[in-house]
Parts: structure tokens; sequence; C-alpha cells
């Protein structure tokens, strides 16, 4: 009747303005779920408002100096913002490793944070607690 793959893989969003690291993390996570990508915040939240995403994994770091484009805080904050998106959980994955980053990024909502250059496994365990169902079986 309905493929069991169609039915369990899960939605991520990779948000990252940086093709070369969004490739690297749909090479580590397309076995197991399904990814959509963004440039940009302002694509991520068209992408939001019109598709169904169970996680997003996004960089702080984007560009936020033009009308078009938001920063990763700025885009956490608006999805934070509205009702239909403020339960998603949030991977702010980043270069940006001091204190005040992480705390900016927890005070905007961030679920979790990954520090670039990061293992596979740590991404996969990061991914996998927000999103596996722990009462259900693989």
């Amino acid at each position: 009747m309905n493929s069991t793959s169609e039915i369990e893989k899960k939605r991520i969003l990779i948000v990252d303005d940086e093709s070369d690291i969004t490739d690297y993390i749909e090479e580590i996570l397309r076995d197991k779920y399904d990814l959509l990508r963004a440039e940009n915040g302002i694509k991520a939240l068209s992408i939001l408002k019109n598709e169904t995403i169970h996680l997003v994994l996004m960089d702080i770091a984007m560009p936020g100096d033009k009308l078009e484009r938001l920063s990763g805080l700025d885009a956490l904050k608006a999805i934070r913002s509205k009702e239909d998106t403020a339960e998603i959980p949030v991977i702010m994955v980043t270069a940006l490793s001091s204190r005040e980053h992480k705390l900016a990024a927890k005070q905007a909502g961030a679920n979790d944070y990954l520090e670039k250059p990061f293992k596979n496994d740590i991404l996969l365990k990061k991914v996998s607690s927000l999103l596996d169902d722990p009462q259900g079986d693989s």
C-alpha cells in the first residue's frame, strides 16, 4: 500500500549560503532523511511556508545585510515568531563558536548548536535526538 520509506523519512531543511557545506551535510543525511535546501533565510522561510519540514539545520553567518536576505539568527527568530513553524526543531550549524554566538542562538530559540568542522556521527546524533520517535521502533 504505502512505501515505508515514504512514511518514515522525515524532511530536513538545510540552510547555508555555502553550497559545499550544504552538499556535505546532504551526503551525511541523504540515506535516512528527505532533504531540502535553501541558500538564505528568506528562501528558508518560503520553503517552511509551503512544505512540511521536521527539522532545520541553519548556518548563523549568512549575509543579512541585504533586503532579500536574513542572517541565520534573524531567520530563526522569524521561524519562532510564526505559530505554524514555532515548534520546528532548529540546529544552528556554524563556524562561530564563541559563547556570545551560542547564547544568541539559544536566546533566539535554537534547539541545539553544532560547530564547524563537525564529525559526521555528531551531526547524525544531534539530528536523530530531535527527530526520532523514542516510542517507535525503526
